[in-house]
């Protein structure tokens, strides 16, 4: 396992073929700045120390301490009210559906909190003590070993239980790439969104980026920055009081005139009209 790498290297056998421990590695498991988002992947969150509140779908829920939640792929949340201390244990996945049928999946229980063991909770703490303080040997090995089993005791709890087969089902590329993609958007701070930046994350040339957004997606950057952007807007001027100048900023218009512009362009309103609109909705 590498912490500048896109994904685990090591698969939970063909079950689940994709592990993502980004955050785990390199975030600020004591607190949870993040802007509301969704992703191609399931992500497990486990509240250690502290409480929050997490918005799924406009629906909230608390966690807290010995609490945990797995939000179901493409459901847009953001978390918020997170309390110090706090400390979270986040990694996020992909099943194989020829390991699981699609009717298996949606009985698992997704974007509602329930509680995990004493042993997930001492597995998580000595995991995250290994990744700060490795003893050298094995190190790795160690923390795979963790992670699997975090996963596979977290998601026993939600009623999925894991047969393992001998043989690794290697996630798709496309898949891989659209992971990247959708975390990019999500998590990368508005002035590093840019194609560059982008291109590098999926080792492409700025116009084979161009073309992978129209294969996956089928739009440019520029629109795929764009609807990011104004959902993010959309969610904003809907569940907060923030002046229609700091929406503007926070998603990534220095110029509010330019903000105006591209809502009234993508919505066909303005965003006053919108927030009055759905204000008195």
């Amino acid at each position: 396992m590498k912490s500048d790498s896109n994904n685990w290297d090591a698969s939970l056998s063909g079950a689940i073929p994709y592990v993502e421990c980004n955050e785990l590695f390199r975030g600020n498991l004591h607190a949870w700045n993040a802007q509301r988002h969704n992703n191609a992947c399931y992500e497990l969150h486990i509240i250690l120390e502290g409480c929050c509140a997490l918005d799924i779908e406009s629906d909230y829920i608390s966690l807290h301490a010995g609490q945990a939640v797995l939000i179901a792929p493409m459901c847009y949340h953001v978390p918020s009210q997170v309390s110090q201390p706090f400390l979270r244990f986040p990694v996020c996945f992909l099943f194989d559906e020829s390991s699981f049928p699609q009717k298996c999946l949606l009985s698992l229980e997704t974007n509602s909190p329930f509680g995990i063991t004493p042993e997930i909770d001492l597995l998580c703490r000595s995991t995250l003590h290994e990744i700060l303080s490795p003893d050298g040997i094995f190190s790795n090995e160690l923390i795979s070993s963790a992670i699997s089993q975090i996963l596979i005791r977290s998601l026993r709890i939600l009623g999925l239980n894991i047969s393992i087969d001998k043989h690794t089902i290697p996630v798709s590329y496309r898949s891989k790439e659209r992971l990247i993609i959708d975390n990019f958007f999500a998590t990368t701070p508005p002035e590093q969104r840019n194609q560059k930046n982008l291109a590098q994350l999926l080792h492409c040339s700025q116009r084979q980026l161009v073309r992978k957004l129209y294969d996956l997606y089928g739009v440019s950057f520029r629109q795929k920055l764009m609807d990011t952007r104004i959902d993010l807007a959309q969610y904003l001027l809907c569940k907060t009081s923030k002046s229609i100048g700091e929406i503007s900023m926070l998603v990534g218009y220095s110029d509010s005139a330019a903000f105006y512009r591209a809502f009234r362009g993508q919505l066909g309103t303005t965003p006053s009209e919108y927030r009055k609109k759905h204000s008195k909705q």
